[in-house]
């Protein structure tokens, strides 16, 4: 009998029994040179069961806590890489050039994934790499700038309270390389703050890092170095002011700053 033809016209709405054979021109196979739709490459990493030796030493581990040793590794564009200076690696034929520089090798990476995704229970049975920062001794730092750090002026560096060595130890969160769980299992957890609520600055500087909102740089630099200076002046002129004379000024200032910075965005946004 001849296949009749589809109400849609698409010759695979046609029932199964009349589908051309697997292979051919209109076969919907997948081809095996694209990656699984169905899938993350991820959840094809995952070990099942995970073993149950390396599950115990893993469930040791928490966010903040220390291994040694780690290189720096990142991706790159084909060739030498104009940014990092990197030079071309082995492999010229595509993007997503893999570079693992052990020059660049740390005494000491802190593990900054949530506690929740790192054992082989719960959420973190469906995690199989955790996020590793590179630690770094300033001991070249001078006082305010070290202060400006432990009260989390800079948004990237995190004051450690009870570092590995002495001097003094930052976490630089502007890298994250993903390592395989394997490697927490090759090394015990080493400390690196002293009490939980240091453990809790850091994830909040995690989580302030990434979803701190896109301003333009009148918003997010020039605004607030500008109501700090405001704010010196009206303390420097606070004792000869009378407090009704203090909130007057501090409206029409402000007023004035929010006026300045509105004009500022505007003319940011016209088109060149």
């Amino acid at each position: 009998m001849p296949a009749r033809d589809s109400p849609t016209g698409d010759p695979t709405d046609r029932p199964a029994s009349e589908q051309p054979a697997s292979g051919g021109p209109t076969s919907n196979a997948p081809d095996p040179r694209e990656p699984s739709q169905d899938s993350s490459p991820s959840d094809e990493l995952l070990p099942t069961p995970w073993p149950a030796d390396i599950a115990v030493r893993r469930d040791q581990w928490q966010t903040g806590q220390l291994l040694p040793r780690p290189v720096l590794s990142w991706v790159g564009a084909a060739g030498a890489d104009p940014i990092t200076g990197a030079p071309p690696g082995d492999t010229d034929a595509y993007d997503w050039e893999p570079i693992a520089n052990p020059d660049l090798s740390t005494p000491f990476g802190m593990v900054v994934s949530q506690t929740c995704d790192i054992p082989a229970t719960g959420p973190g049975k469906r995690h199989p790499f955790v996020d590793i920062s590179p630690l770094y001794r300033r001991n070249d730092l001078d006082y305010g700038q070290r202060k400006g750090i432990r009260q989390f002026k800079t948004n990237h560096l995190v004051a450690l309270t009870r570092p590995p060595e002495d001097g003094f130890w930052i976490v630089d969160l502007r890298l994250t390389m993903p390592a395989s769980k394997a490697l927490l299992a090759a090394h015990q957890p080493l400390p690196a703050f002293a009490d939980p609520q240091d453990v809790l600055n850091l994830t909040e500087a995690l989580a302030r890092k990434r979803r701190r909102p896109a301003l333009r740089d009148v918003l997010s630099e020039a605004l607030p170095r500008s109501l700090d200076d405001y704010a010196s002046e009206v303390s420097r002129g606070a004792r000869v002011c009378s407090s009704n004379r203090r909130v007057g000024l501090v409206l029409g200032d402000l007023i004035e700053l929010l006026e300045r910075v509105l004009a500022a965005v505007q003319d940011r946004s016209r088109p060149v």
